[in-house]
């Protein structure tokens, strides 16, 4: 047996045959050569008795005759055709009967067979019908479930086509806001933004079919869409509208907590700071309680920087912020971030070093920005290179001027693989006790709204190198 023979016994294991045939003899021998190779066989002595079990039993391949008593093969192949206009029909005819093979083919046949029948022949017709009929079942089924999957979303998806800017097909949840089949593309859903994205479909297509177009947002119905569309044909768009109300709602909600905290916190914090200065007129400027004193005022001040840094990264997020570009000379302000690291330096027995292109630090070079946020990015970075340190090792800062101006923080830590691909996004952090991933995106944020830019390396021989390249002052 070869390979086109074992395709066609394949197919022909999966369908089911009905074979009309008044001639008994041939009909029985049909019968026992098709039972063991087909899903499903039935005969039938005539027309009426084909039509009757073609209603009954639904085959997927019919063969007939065409000369029968009580009902012919060609008044079967009519009936047949008024209940099912796709199944697949063969008629079994003699050679020299020319008028009858073209009557069946005016019936709407798809395919003959020679009397007498030959059985080799009679597979192969069989298999070519029925991978006819499978390929219209995986259809059918596929076309069931993209039906179940669209009716399921639970936000607007239809077919248009925007040539005659109708809707083809909608969902369920389309059709809940009013959209139906036939309906021309009107309303909230599709404003003007929407309609000139999806013109020009057919270019459209033969470039970039497999790309979705986001188009933007809109306001409809009392809710919040984000919209979406991508070709599906030449002629037809596919198009979604998801709902983003409640995800805009919670996100609305989080800013005015997150502003109304930091509004709040600041009026007991005034308090903390105004104390101080009070009471230190009561004691003497070397007293323990003046030291003391002088402590929480500087606790209070750094708690006050804190927040407003906060407030600018908020609107760093929102793009809003609006950066107030000064001379900064980067050595200082390297120092200043290393001060605040001395306990934690200390409680690690590292080595804490300021350099110029591997030398002595001296003042300058000067960067283009803001001395304070970039105090802040730079004690953000500075203070993960100590904490990742191993301890009783070195941890350096070397300054390479130039224009970009290029600041790397090194340590022989080593980033987890688990945050590499996401070390500047928010929240991203990995085995840090208490780390909330907010320091090295603050950095980034800082380091992007000074027109600069910021990454890393990190390997295990190597240890991990935090760059930052910042624009210079000019």
């Amino acid at each position: 047996m070869n390979g086109g023979q074992e395709s066609d016994l394949a197919v022909l294991g999966q369908i089911a045959v009905l074979y009309v045939e008044d001639e008994e003899i041939t009909r029985k021998d049909v019968e026992n050569l098709l039972r063991p190779l087909a899903a499903g066989v039935r005969t039938a002595g005539n027309g009426q008795e084909g039509l009757f079990e073609f209603v009954r039993e639904r085959p997927d391949v019919v063969i007939t005759d065409i000369y029968m008593p009580v009902m012919d093969g060609i008044g079967l192949v009519g009936k047949i055709r008024e209940l099912d206009a796709d199944v697949p029909v063969v008629v079994a005819t003699a050679a020299d009967d020319p008028q009858a093979m073209a009557r069946a083919i005016n019936a709407g046949v798809g395919g003959y067979l020679l009397k007498p029948v030959d059985p080799g022949a009679l597979v192969r017709a069989l298999a070519a019908q029925g991978r006819v009929v499978l390929a219209r079942k995986e259809l059918a089924k596929q076309r069931d479930l993209n039906l179940v999957l669209r009716e399921s979303i639970p936000f607007p998806v239809m077919i248009l086509d925007p040539a005659n800017q109708a809707i083809v097909t909608a969902n369920a949840a389309a059709r809940r806001l009013g959209f139906a089949e036939g309906q021309k593309l009107a309303g909230p859903m599709f404003p003007e933004q929407v309609l000139s994205g999806l013109q020009d479909v057919a270019s459209y297509f033969a470039k970039s079919r497999d790309e979705v177009v986001q188009d933007g947002q809109l306001a409809a119905f009392g809710r919040i869409f984000e919209v979406f569309h991508r070709p599906v044909t030449a002629e037809l768009v596919f198009f979604m509208a998801r709902d983003i109300t409640e995800g805009k709602r919670l996100e609305q909600l989080r800013e005015d907590v997150e502003r109304i905290t930091r509004h709040d916190l600041k009026s007991p914090l005034n308090v903390i700071l105004n104390a101080p200065e009070l009471l230190l007129e009561s004691f003497p400027q070397d007293s323990q309680e003046a030291d003391l004193l002088r402590m929480i005022r500087q606790a209070g001040n750094q708690m006050l920087q804190m927040i407003n840094l906060s407030l600018d990264l908020y609107k760093m997020e929102l793009g809003s912020y609006r950066l107030c570009r000064q001379a900064v000379d980067i050595p200082a302000v390297l120092r200043r971030a290393a001060a605040e690291q001395e306990g934690l330096v200390a409680g690690k027995n590292l080595s804490l070093d300021i350099r110029a292109g591997g030398g002595p630090c001296e003042p300058g070079p000067l960067a283009a920005g803001d001395a304070c946020l970039l105090q802040s990015m730079f004690a953000n970075l500075l203070r993960n290179a100590v904490e990742a340190s191993p301890e009783r090792e070195a941890v350096s800062l070397d300054v390479i001027a130039g224009d970009p101006l290029e600041i790397r923080i090194h340590n022989l830590g080593t980033v987890p693989a688990s945050v590499r691909e996401t070390f500047f996004e928010k929240y991203a952090t990995a085995g840090k006790k208490n780390g909330t991933g907010l320091g090295t995106h603050s950095a980034w944020l800082i380091a992007k709204t000074h027109g600069g830019q910021i990454g890393f390396t990190s390997s295990e021989t190597g240890g991990t190198t935090v760059w930052v390249r910042l624009p210079a002052w000019h």
